[in-house]
């Protein structure tokens, strides 16, 4: 299976979870890992471009400094948010 199959079938999945959840009234926020900043942006640009979510990536935007007000903030203007696994992780530290 290639992996632009994977991607398609991701953004997919993403569009029908999301559409889901806005359908419910839940104040919910899909999350996308990537393991590189070139990948977070591709998906970015690919669900971008196959949906109609609110969505950003973070990668080289010096996030790892943001507190858990900032991150607040930053979600519930999403619908999706694509980040770095690494970021990720160190926000849970």
């Amino acid at each position: 299976m290639s992996w632009m199959v994977l991607i398609h079938i991701a953004v997919m999945l993403i569009d029908e979870i999301g559409q889901a959840i806005k359908s419910s009234g839940d104040n919910k926020l899909i999350i996308f890992l990537a393991p590189t900043v070139h990948l977070v942006r591709q998906q970015f640009e690919v669900i971008k471009e196959h949906t109609t979510f609110k969505e950003e990536y973070y990668g080289a935007k010096g996030v790892v400094a943001w507190d858990k007000e900032h991150w607040e903030k930053e979600f519930k203007t999403r619908d999706v948010s694509l980040l770095l696994l690494k970021i990720l992780t160190s926000s849970l530290d």
